[in-house]
């Protein structure tokens, strides 16, 4: 398998030195081959022959502009956003809208192999060790997305599709069986999830997307240790419409039991050939990664690339702090941030912030995923980019506009000091006798942490927020207070399978610092 991808990886080389021709082909490919569709009649695919043209000819687009077209093709019709078929309607759902369904064409798939396979080579020929064990490729339980009347089918049966005829042989070194994500009890999902893991003592690579993903699984192996061993010892059976008897292993019981000392788990005996986790290292994910590495302190991390449902926008390298651009898979323009001007990928400027926008082979043209990334330095021509946040989560409920990042700023300005003895934070809207903000934070240490100068660090850099002053001014939002939870209590688990019941998958969901959910006193303080 990493033989074959090697071609795949030699061209992403290839087109790094050049990616104006690559881009330039791309675009060119997408918009002939779809000219004949009723979108490319709709927007004159025809007279567009160059970068110029297609500015003028399609606006910069958001889902909201493709709905009816989305809506005939899951009412089965043919020719409408691709010349080639739509073979699946993927659902994804985020924190600002409901359900969408993103049409998937062979093409894209195609598309994103383009990143996921020199990631993967990469990855393996660097790593030596990978090939030697098992691997755990995290698998979420199917969300409870509503019924949908569509002549389309909605979703793929497997994550590991996404590869292609290689999702397949992926399968067979995976840790954890795949069948496993048909189990829509959150806490019998992870009962089988970790008791495959525990059972598995070759297992050297992990790959999560949200390390608060991980962490869970680790507190779990805690929380229900004796249950998990008795299990692996005597076997045991799994049940809800799987129906599989897993067989007794006495000897992995003994070397298990010799990984506990006292009250502490020691993971690197648990799985002495893991060498590599793959999880998201950037954005909210790095509070949560702290406690990631206090579980496996000697495991290297690599961050993930971006990658959205709708397109695969970057990936890691070995020895590349942050994830290089995927500039084979789609054509990208990037706005900037301030002067909302957009930028071809020859000319972004190191230290500067973009929203990424996309043209992909499903069908998205000019497609803005309001992901703001930050341009950190270049690999040959192509930019090496972090994922800041989503340009679409704002708080306002009065007028207010509070944007995720201006927050998050605040945050690590007002949080310096004390940020290694947070495990979780949430910055949410509060509605009580007065609608304020609270700031929900949990630790081991909350007699280090000075709440009344925090509060006041925080109330003062809001405020240099116009409408957020002029707000308070009025009396429509009472000053901003933190909350110490109970540090006994994983909240991060209550908030995942919160938005698990709303449709989301577990993996998918992204690390939480800023919520928009007014339900979030529910899930913290329980009223």
């Amino acid at each position: 398998m990493v033989l074959y991808f090697k071609k795949y990886y030699t061209d992403f080389i290839r087109a790094s030195f050049d990616p104006v021709k690559e881009q330039c082909d791309i675009m060119k490919r997408i918009i002939k081959s779809n000219e004949n569709t009723l979108f490319g009649k709709d927007h004159c695919f025809k007279e567009i022959e160059n970068y110029n043209d297609l500015k003028r000819r399609i606006p910069l687009t958001d889902y909201n502009y493709y709905e009816n077209y989305i809506n005939r093709i899951i009412n089965g019709e043919n020719n409408i956003l691709t010349d080639e078929k739509v073979d699946i309607l993927e659902p994804t759902s985020g924190s600002t809208r409901g359900t969408k369904l993103i049409p998937y064409t062979r093409a894209l798939q195609n598309d994103f192999q383009k990143g996921i396979y020199p990631w993967i080579y990469d990855m393996y020929t660097s790593n030596r060790k990978l090939s030697k064990g098992t691997a755990y490729w995290a698998i979420s339980p199917s969300s409870p997305i509503e019924k949908i009347d569509s002549k389309i089918p909605i979703g793929f049966k497997r994550d590991s599709q996404y590869l292609g005829i290689f999702g397949e042989i992926i399968e067979k070194t995976m840790a954890v069986p795949s069948y496993i994500s048909s189990i829509r009890d959150i806490d019998k999902w992870k009962y089988y999830t970790v008791l495959f893991l525990l059972k598995d003592a070759n297992l050297s690579f992990i790959s999560v997307w949200n390390p608060e993903y991980l962490n869970i699984l680790t507190q779990y192996i805690y929380d229900k240790w004796d249950e998990l061993l008795k299990d692996i010892r005597n076997g045991f059976s799994i049940k809800g419409g799987i129906n599989k008897n897993i067989s007794a292993n006495p000897y992995r019981y003994k070397q298990l039991l010799k990984c506990k000392d006292e009250n502490r788990i020691k993971f690197d005996r648990i799985w002495e050939k893991l060498c590599l986790l793959s999880c998201w290292t950037s954005g909210n994910a790095k509070y949560a990664l702290e406690k990631t590495k206090r579980t496996f302190p000697h495991i290297k991390i690599q961050g993930k690339g971006i990658i959205a449902t709708e397109g695969f926008i970057s990936f890691p390298l070995t020895n590349q702090r942050e994830s290089i651009l995927s500039i084979r898979s789609h054509f990208f323009e990037f706005q900037d941030i301030i002067n909302k001007d957009i930028y071809l990928v020859n000319e972004l400027k190191k230290n500067k912030r973009y929203s990424v926008i996309i043209t992909n082979s499903g069908g998205f043209y000019r497609y803005t995923l309001k992901d703001i990334i930050e341009v950190k330095g270049f690999y040959n021509k192509l930019p090496i980019i972090e994922f800041i946040g989503k340009q679409d989560m704002v708080l306002d409920y009065f007028g207010e506009k509070l944007e995720e990042i201006f927050i998050i700023n605040i945050l690590k300005k007002s949080l310096k000091q004390t940020s290694k003895l947070i495990d979780f934070m949430c910055f949410a809207p509060n509605y009580g006798d007065e609608f304020k903000y609270i700031l929900y934070i949990s630790c081991s240490k909350s007699e280090n942490i000075d709440t009344k100068k925090i509060e006041e660090n925080i109330e003062y850099e809001l405020c240099n927020n116009y409408h957020y002053k002029h707000a308070r001014n009025l009396g429509q939002i009472g000053k901003m207070g933190i909350v110490i939870l109970d540090n006994s209590i994983n909240y991060l688990d209550r908030y995942l399978t919160y938005m698990y019941n709303k449709g989301m998958k577990i993996g998918d969901i992204k690390p939480i610092i800023v919520s928009n959910e007014l339900e979030i006193k529910k899930i913290f303080e329980g009223k």
